[in-house]
């Protein structure tokens, strides 16, 4: 016996009709069994089950590529395609999830790693950083 992939046809009125190994039945198409939703399941169930496993993961790549796109937005003022309003309301988005509760443990992991990284380079080779470094670290810590 071969049994087919049910056809779904459209009519009048918005309503899907399935034919299968069954008689046809008619479903409303905000019905969660549409033809979308078994696409839906058919492709994307692996990788959603993948996401639900590892939001930590996903969560702290996430806000290390926010925190790159803020220096990205910064390195943008030198081009001739600057946006000042766009980098400072950027940079208060940062400062907003690094001190939000739901984001913070993520954002501030992650700028402590910068700092780690950072920090030692600027006092041996630019320690004249470290006075504008401050007033930007008070700013964020306001």
């Amino acid at each position: 016996m071969v049994i087919s992939e049910p056809l779904i046809r459209l009519s009048s009125g918005s309503h899907l009709f399935v034919e299968g190994g069954e008689e046809p039945r008619a479903r409303s198409l905000g019905d969660s069994r549409s033809s979308v939703w078994f696409s839906y399941r058919k492709y994307l169930e692996e990788p959603c089950v993948w996401v639900e496993s590892n939001t930590t993961t996903l969560s702290i790549l996430s806000s290390q590529a926010e925190i790159g796109v803020g220096f990205v937005l910064i390195l943008s003022m030198f081009s001739w395609q600057r946006n000042i309003i766009q980098t400072f309301m950027y940079w208060q988005v940062l400062k907003l999830m690094y001190h939000a509760p739901v984001t913070a443990g993520y954002h501030q992991s992650a700028w402590a790693k910068i700092g780690r990284t950072i920090n030692p380079l600027v006092h041996r080779y630019a320690p004249f950083l470290n006075t504008p470094i401050s007033a930007v670290q008070r700013w964020w810590f306001r």
